[in-house]
């Protein structure tokens, strides 16, 4: 009982810490657009400003006011709370992030790990956003022979990526980008900015079929952390077709030549490259199968209701886990 008071007591206060960071000075410069936004003393700070900006659930403006602003005997009207959000600089949630990362596993509230590993998935999506010809431009969307420019786009789409610790259910960066950048640069962007938090840890970069790269592979060796990446049907095809499909676990080396070396952006990995072009990879295969959810719509009385479908899955990953700690089976 004591170890649960503790506990909550310790989530209590991290909590209160965080609070304090979203209502303290020390946030209004990654906030301000302007040089003097949030400088006055107003009937919606910036913490409030924030805070309808994270509870914002209703339909329409005026019913979030009403719901948020509920307890202030003379809420703040919509014009007022537009006019904040529209100076708001949205890279504060950047700070707040990193100081919520700080907090949690600062206390000890995130210390969940696998054999030792702190886990970081890394994936991401492409998202609806509300129509608009200013959002078109920025975020564009998907162009085809029915819509062949941004100005006729009904409704923009953004390409958005998360890193994620899913032993602690904590998010530990967020992106969104315009529709067409690609998932790799958005991933190297997440492992850049959390550098400084992973190093001199023990982790381990989960990533599906579209972020196999050698430069990825390079650098989580250049940094001392390891790697757990889907495989890619044409990624190394040739090297891999070369390995019996009765052998399910093996080891195989690419060999960077000199145009591929020169294509590598990153000065620090291409520089490692060319003074060691090879890559040794742990290749596992595994078969397995599960029944997958999903609704169906009845015809006679139009209700939904739940069907299974069974799915066999083939899969191949790269990795750097020795198999002397992780089976294939693993």
């Amino acid at each position: 009982m004591m170890k649960c008071r503790s506990k909550a007591a310790l989530i209590a206060d991290t909590l209160n810490s965080l609070s304090s960071f979203l209502n303290s000075e020390h946030l209004l410069p990654h906030a301000r657009i302007l040089n003097n936004s949030f400088s006055r003393t107003r009937k919606l700070p910036l913490s409030s400003t924030m805070f309808f900006s994270l509870f914002r659930h209703g339909s329409t403006i005026s019913e979030d006011i009403d719901f948020i602003f509920q307890k202030m005997s003379a809420p703040p009207s919509k014009n007022a709370v537009l006019h904040r959000q529209s100076i708001l600089n949205h890279d504060v949630w950047k700070a707040v992030l990193k100081k919520q990362i700080s907090l949690f596993y600062g206390a000890g509230l995130a210390q969940n790990r696998y054999k030792g590993y702190l886990l970081v998935a890394i994936d991401g999506s492409k998202v609806m956003l509300p129509e608009s010809p200013a959002l078109n431009q920025i975020f564009g969307g998907p162009l085809n022979k029915a819509c062949r420019t941004k100005e006729e786009l009904i409704a923009p789409s953004a390409h958005i990526s998360a890193a994620y610790d899913p032993l602690n259910c904590q998010i530990l960066d967020f992106i969104m980008e315009p529709y067409n950048v690609s998932e790799i640069p958005m991933m190297r962007e997440h492992l850049d900015r959390l550098l400084p938090f992973l190093e001199g840890k023990k982790v381990l970069i989960l990533a599906d079929r579209y972020y196999g790269s050698v430069e990825l592979f390079r650098w989580c060796a250049l940094h001392g952390f390891d790697f757990l990446v889907r495989a890619k049907n044409n990624f190394f095809k040739d090297l891999r077709g070369e390995i019996p499909e009765a052998i399910q676990d093996a080891r195989f080396t690419v060999t960077l030549n000199k145009p591929w070396i020169k294509r590598i952006k990153d000065p620090e990995i291409r520089q490692s490259f060319q003074e060691d072009p090879d890559v040794l990879l742990r290749l596992v295969r595994n078969d397995y199968s599960y029944q997958q959810e999903d609704t169906a719509i009845r015809k006679k009385d139009k209700k939904r209701y739940k069907v299974y479908k069974h799915v066999d899955v083939h899969a191949e990953y790269f990795t750097s886990l020795p198999a002397g700690k992780f089976s294939r089976e693993e």
